[in-house]
C-alpha cells in the first residue's frame, strides 16, 4: 500500500489563491466534481474508509487505514495507508460491493481543481456546508515547502478528514441527517 500524507487549510476567496498558485507556477491539471459513496467496513479491521469515487471521466475505488506505526502522525497532517484502483464501471462497482453486503454510510461530494507545483499534489476543493480548502498530499517536507510558498501557515494546517470535520459542523448546526452533497 502506498503512503498518504496530506493536510488541508481552511482558506476564504479562491480567486485569492488560485492567484498564489500562479504565482509560484503551479500548473493546473483539472477541475472535476468529484461524488464519493463511504461503505461501512468489517468489524475490528484497520480499515477506516472504504470509499467509490466517480467523475465525470471515471471511478475509483480506494480502501484507506492507519499505517503500520499507527494513529501518530505530526500535527496538521492526515498519513494513512492507501490502496486505490480504476472502476471502469462505477455503478456496476457499487451494486457489486451491495451483494458482497457493503452498505452505504456517507455520501460527499467536492468541486475539486488540481494543480502540480514541483511533484506535489495542490488542491483546491469547494464543499457545500463548509466552503472552500487547499489541501496538500507530498511527503512532510513537500507540504510544508508548499505551505510556505502559498504563505499558509502550518500551525493553522488540518490533519481530519472532510468527513471529520463535517460532522462537526451537523453537530453545532443540529441538522444531524445532512449529507455532504451539493443541494
Amino acid at each position: 500500500m502506498a503512503k498518504e500524507i496530506e493536510t488541508k487549510f481552511k482558506v476564504g476567496a479562491p480567486e485569492e489563491i488560485r492567484a498564489k498558485l500562479a504565482g509560484i507556477g503551479a500548473r493546473f491539471l483539472s477541475r472535476e466534481v468529484e461524488k464519493d459513496v463511504y461503505y461501512a467496513g468489517p468489524a475490528g479491521s484497520d480499515v477506516t474508509s472504504i470509499r467509490l469515487r466517480t467523475t465525470e471521466k471515471n471511478g475509483l475505488f480506494t480502501i484507506k487505514s492507519m499505517p503500520d506505526a499507527g494513529p501518530d502522525a505530526p500535527p496538521g497532517l492526515k498519513v494513512l495507508e492507501e490502496l486505490q484502483v480504476e472502476v471502469g464501471d462505477a455503478d456496476a462497482f457499487g451494486r457489486m460491493l451491495n451483494l458482497m453486503g457493503y452498505v452505504p454510510q456517507l455520501r460527499k461530494e467536492k468541486t475539486r481543481e488540481t494543480f502540480d507545483w514541483r511533484g506535489i499534489l495542490i488542491c483546491l476543493d469547494e464543499l457545500p456546508y463548509l466552503g472552500f480548502f487547499l489541501e496538500v498530499e507530498a511527503p512532510e517536507d513537500g507540504i510544508r515547502a508548499a505551505a510556505a510558498a502559498l504563505g499558509m501557515d502550518m500551525s493553522k494546517a488540518i490533519g481530519e478528514t472532510y468527513m471529520q470535520i463535517f460532522a462537526r459542523y451537523k453537530a453545532v448546526s443540529g441538522k444531524p441527517d445532512l449529507e455532504l452533497v451539493f443541494p
